[in-house]
């Protein structure tokens, strides 16, 4: 489906940049960088910034999976990625561990980490909090200082949410964030609502929710 939305974008006219939502593949991209990323892109030649399950050796020698931001490069290689920071509880990860697996059965087991490099396009650098990581004011800042991007991407999975007020309150957060940083903000849901807002909390365009 995205891959479809996409070939209808570049019939339109070129594109500098694609952005597709937050987990959108899952199969798991193995690290460490750079990889190929043409089986994800087929043949859509345009920079792409998605989200994806991603699995590679940790630390501790074990294989974690992680939930991650990439870029593939126009010429089809992936050489940046970010992987989430702030794991959501019960969700992502079990604060105590498997002692909680038989109330949370669906609980994801993704690993963390403490870096937050840009994704880098060129001359750009994006900055990349992927879902709630976008709620969390003092973490973005962090992400700011640190990658010293020209543009926030926030990448999300709001399906779960439905039909309900929680995907405005998450447009509207988006919104504060690209005025704290007087920044633009490109938003990219899978299920809306997705933006592009300007660096004054402004709408530019958005979707509606699927």
């Amino acid at each position: 489906l995205y891959l479809a939305q996409t070939r209808e974008l570049l019939a339109a006219g070129p594109l500098d940049l694609v952005v597709w939502p937050e987990t959108v593949y899952t199969r798991g991209i193995q690290g460490p960088l750079p990889v190929a990323g043409h089986l994800i892109r087929r043949d859509v030649e345009v920079p792409l910034l998605f989200g994806a399950a991603s699995v590679r050796p940790s630390p501790d020698g074990r294989t974690r999976k992680y939930n991650s931001a990439f870029l593939i490069a126009a010429d089809g290689t992936i050489r940046d990625g970010y992987d989430k920071n702030l794991l959501v509880p019960f969700a992502e990860r079990l604060p105590f561990g498997d002692s909680l697996r038989a109330l949370f059965p669906h609980a994801q087991d993704f690993g963390a980490t403490d870096a937050t490099p840009p994704l880098v396009l060129g001359a750009w650098r994006m900055a990349t909090p992927i879902c709630y990581e976008a709620a969390v004011p003092g973490f973005v800042r962090l992400m700011v200082l640190e990658a010293q991007p020209n543009l926030l991407v926030m990448l999300s999975n709001d399906a779960w949410f439905g039909d309900s007020h929680e995907p405005w309150i998450h447009l509207a957060v988006a919104g504060m964030r690209a005025i704290e940083h007087h920044r633009f903000v490109v938003r990219a849901t899978n299920s809306g609502v997705s933006a592009v807002i300007d660096p004054a909390g402004r709408l530019a365009t958005r979707s509606g929710l699927l």
